[in-house]
């Protein structure tokens, strides 16, 4: 899996480089280095950098929901052990 800070870094050398060649009038670098490609590969991978922070966000929020319902449900069974259990003992007696 990329890293995020190394994938940042690598979109922002994309960007320094599509810059340099926005510049450049060198009709030979022009030839050799296609900039539409970077240029394409740096929209992608910002697209798929939103999204994964979205899914990030989505988990986080399900993981808080499950913690909510684990901690209510956790209660309750207690809550109702506790019953049960005085209510075996006053049925033996």
């Amino acid at each position: 899996m990329v890293d995020d800070a190394k994938l940042l870094t690598c979109i922002q050398q994309l960007e320094d480089l599509v810059r340099l060649l926005k510049t450049s009038k060198d009709i030979m670098i022009h030839h050799h280095i296609n900039q539409f490609f970077y240029m394409q590969k740096i929209a992608e991978l910002k697209i798929l950098v939103d999204q994964k922070q979205e899914v990030k966000q989505h988990l986080n929020n399900i993981d808080h929901f499950i913690q909510s319902q684990y901690n209510l449900v956790l209660v309750e069974y207690q809550r109702d052990i506790q019953w049960l259990e005085v209510k075996l003992d006053s049925l033996e007696k």
